[in-house]
């Protein structure tokens, strides 16, 4: 647990410290781009925010999003975290000339976060980001509502795995086995009565998290799509028609969130230089699918 810091992460991929690490993919853009390269290639896309991240405020102080068209206006959020770049993209999309360009509030974590939500007045033109379950909590308040939530935004918050590039050059055939591994374990937890609830619930204890209850746990669990094998194949490229099932390629999404960053100024230039496909690799994905690889095969649970 590097406590997601990014720039940390990059580094011992750089270093070959680890060879396999967790971003979401404005992170690894953002961490590429100040570190000057990017050591380590996508493989595979773990989920995708569907609601579990929110921006929420006080009716009263801001009634919609046009309500944060204001100097006085801020975003309260953890720096650095998938709040931070919700916060960009609903800048993104929508046109709030008068926002000052100090518009972000840091706070360290959901909780912080939630306390500040709390604590403010109704008269203070302040939208909160947060991740569940203290959306939820959020939501509890006298007054609270959700402006905008990750489930109108898709294909902008997404957790992908990647793999240092010197390793998935000389070990391919053990980056295949992680990913086999990954989809078996994804496609058995799903496929269990309330799997990844109870999954969810065992994670929050194991890393010293604050506990969720079930109710809790599965508001995180609605929150997120979990991404399977097909829809792998999908985000990569490598379906057509009726398979790829409407999903965007990960072409399309790293150009859109790069577009992001550049409108809301966390970037100055595009790191990429327009060729996305040199973020990821697409090779391991193309061997399963020709193997006819099935994370339900061999499974006993």
């Amino acid at each position: 647990d590097d406590k997601a810091d990014y720039a940390a992460r990059l580094q011992a991929l750089r270093e070959g410290k680890v060879q396999f690490a967790v971003f979401t993919i404005d992170s690894l853009v953002m961490a590429g781009a100040k570190a000057g390269d990017f050591p380590a290639s996508i493989v595979l896309v773990i989920d995708e925010t569907k609601g579990g991240d929110a921006i929420v405020a006080k009716t009263n102080a801001v009634a919609s999003v046009q309500d944060l068209n204001n100097p006085a206006a801020r975003l309260v959020l953890t720096p650095n975290s998938p709040s931070e770049f919700l916060a960009r993209v609903l800048l993104a999309h929508f046109s709030l000339p008068e926002l000052s360009e100090k518009w972000l509030v840091g706070a360290e974590g959901a909780n912080a976060v939630f306390q500040a939500f709390r604590s403010a007045s109704s008269t203070e033109k302040k939208a909160f980001v947060l991740w569940e379950p203290y959306v939820s909590k959020a939501l509890e308040q006298p007054g609270a509502h959700v402006l905008i939530d990750s489930s109108k935004l898709k294909g902008y918050i997404v957790d992908v795995l990647v793999a240092q590039r010197h390793f998935l050059r000389d070990q391919p055939e053990v980056v295949r086995s992680v990913a086999e591994a990954y989809f078996r374990a994804a496609h058995a937890y799903a496929r269990r009565a309330d799997g990844l609830v109870k999954l969810v619930m065992e994670d929050a204890r194991n890393t010293g998290a604050e506990a969720l209850n079930e109710t809790q746990a599965r508001k995180v669990v609605q929150g997120i799509q979990w991404k399977n094998t097909l829809e792998n194949y999908a985000h990569f490229g490598l379906v057509s028609g009726a398979e790829q099932g409407g999903l965007p390629i990960l072409e399309d999404m790293i150009g859109n969130i790069i577009d992001v960053l550049l409108k809301t100024k966390a970037l100055a230039s595009d790191p990429l230089s327009g060729s996305y496909p040199s973020l990821f690799y697409d090779k391991t994905l193309a061997e399963l699918r020709n193997a006819r690889f099935h994370p339900g095969q061999g499974l006993s649970l």
